[in-house]
């Protein structure tokens, strides 16, 4: 999709841009709004991941995508999220380019997943 800017350098190292795969929407950082691979830096990946499953005030349920979209058809956002029952969510976490999941650190906010993401690259945690 795109890149962002993040050349470090001055001996932080980090010269590889961030590939974004999934752009952050206006008012949707929850992890709820997204899935699959949202950004990736060097060898590794930030992904969205676990299932989906809640209960909105007009009596509908749920489950991974349809939740999504049941959401956005209604124009929810983040702060909107508080009205629904949850059973289950999902999370951001880092993954190597391979799928490789070491640590299970996760995170449910875009920007909390970009961290993680550039913190797991300087930890050269899949070096």
């Amino acid at each position: 999709m795109g890149r962002s800017v993040l050349d470090t350098r001055a001996d932080g190292v980090i010269e590889a841009a961030i590939v974004i795969h999934q752009a952050k929407e206006p008012g949707r950082c929850d992890s709820f709004w997204y899935g699959g691979r949202i950004a990736s830096l060097g060898n590794c990946v930030l992904i969205a991941e676990g299932d989906i499953r809640c209960s909105f005030p007009d009596g509908y349920v749920g489950c991974g995508d349809h939740g999504v979209s049941h959401a956005r058809d209604r124009g929810y956002l983040d702060a909107d999220l508080g009205r629904l029952e949850w059973d289950m969510n999902n999370w951001f976490e880092v993954v190597s380019d391979h799928g490789e999941s070491v640590l299970g650190d996760v995170a449910y906010d875009y920007d909390s997943g970009i961290a993680l993401l550039i913190q797991y690259v300087r930890d050269k945690v899949y070096a």
